[in-house]
């Protein structure tokens, strides 16, 4: 069948200072959703000892006898493991070889989750034109054994031309909306959230993010890589897949989220992302990077106007004496409710059906300065 437009493979890597609203014992399961597409999460860690997997390749790309290879193109590496790996990649070492001098090219190796144990390298270089390369791939791993010593390989040939530029089509584009969520209390254990329980529902603001589609570059299976990353205040400083030998970013966000998508060529991608309110002040940013294996990457980053912790209450359309949990039981032991409307076709501000007279009062302010400033919604910094 035809492929989803994308694919969320984690929604985890979340880093948040803790406050009144974060602290343990209790985790609240927040929402996310993709438009569109199956959130698949991120492999499960096993809590006592499990095997370590081993690992037999099945698959190169290219393949043996292809022609017409592009010459920057990466190379793509699949295998099965014989048990559930603790991550998406498996260690291999990949040579290419030129077969007419027998020089090793120089490459290297570019991060490719998929469904399966997968690895992809790429040359630093583009291979020269019209050319035969020995493509040589084989498991290894001091820590991690190998079910056969056996080195996989195939010979290509290269055509005259090089792959089309990796491009993004269009811009981020985000709009708020305060909605409910069910929402579950569990314990917070080395295991994960455990004894998970209905604990009401919960009104939150939500950026519904409408992410460009990207063409060019390589796309093995008619798809690219991507993150989404949500960061208070300014984008990160590094993002990876790291292309360049910067290292890692240092920044030191208070809110920091990580989405690792699939996405099909030439598609949009729209998902949901809960505005935090948080005991500060922060401007929630959004960034957004794609690639492919043959060492290509594009990103474009977007900002939205700084919020302190009762505009995003407000935003959402949270009372002022209301709890941001509904099911919490008042002085008088009543639930309060507190599900409301904020509408404003500028920023695109929707909600339930329903209005709050509060919900008006709070905003009145908070409109007339965003109004100016609701441009910087869709404003993106293009690379």
């Amino acid at each position: 069948g035809r492929a989803r437009a994308c694919r969320t493979w984690y929604s985890h890597g979340v880093v948040r200072r803790p406050t009144r609203l974060t602290g343990p014992p209790v985790i609240l399961l927040a929402h996310m959703a993709v438009a569109g597409a199956a959130i698949v999460p991120a492999p499960a860690l096993a809590c006592g000892a499990s095997p370590t997997p081993t690992f037999t390749i099945t698959g190169l790309w290219p393949g043996d006898g292809a022609i017409g290879v592009a010459r920057n193109s990466g190379i793509v590496v699949t295998a099965a493991a014989s048990s559930e790996p603790g991550g998406p990649g498996f260690p291999v070492v990949v040579t290419l070889v030129d077969v007419l001098t027998g020089t090793t090219v120089p490459g290297r190796p570019i991060e490719w989750y998929s469904d399966q144990p997968t690895a992809a390298w790429y040359p630093v270089e583009p291979l020269l034109p019209e050319r035969a390369y020995r493509l040589e791939a084989s498991v290894t791993g001091e820590e991690i054994p190998t079910e056969d010593s056996d080195t996989v390989t195939s010979t290509f040939v290269t055509s005259g031309s090089l792959l089309a530029p990796l491009v993004l089509l269009g811009d981020i584009e985000i709009s708020l909306s305060g909605s409910d969520f069910d929402v579950q209390a569990c314990e917070n254990t080395s295991c994960g959230p455990a004894n998970c329980v209905a604990a009401g529902t919960r009104r939150a603001l939500m950026a519904r993010i409408e992410l460009p589609a990207a063409e060019g570059g390589q796309a093995p299976g008619n798809a690219y890589r991507a993150r989404l990353y949500f960061t208070d205040d300014a984008p990160p400083s590094a993002t990876e897949p790291d292309l360049d030998g910067v290292g890692p970013s240092d920044d030191q966000h208070d809110v920091q989220i990580t989405h690792y998508l699939e996405l099909v060529t030439g598609e949009p991608t729209t998902l949901e992302q809960e505005i935090f309110e948080e005991d500060f002040d922060y401007a929630p940013c959004f960034t957004f990077v794609v690639w492919d294996p043959a060492g290509h990457k594009v990103e474009t980053a977007t900002c939205l106007p700084v919020m302190s912790p009762e505009e995003v209450r407000s935003l959402a359309g949270i009372s002022p004496t209301a709890s941001s949990v509904d099911g919490t039981a008042s002085s008088d032991g009543a639930v309060e409710p507190y599900i409301s409307e904020a509408r404003s076709s500028g920023c695109a501000l929707r909600g339930s059906p329903g209005h709050s007279n509060f919900v008006l009062a709070a905003l009145a302010a908070l409109l007339v300065r965003l109004s100016r400033r609701c441009r910087a919604v869709n404003l993106v910094r293009a690379e």
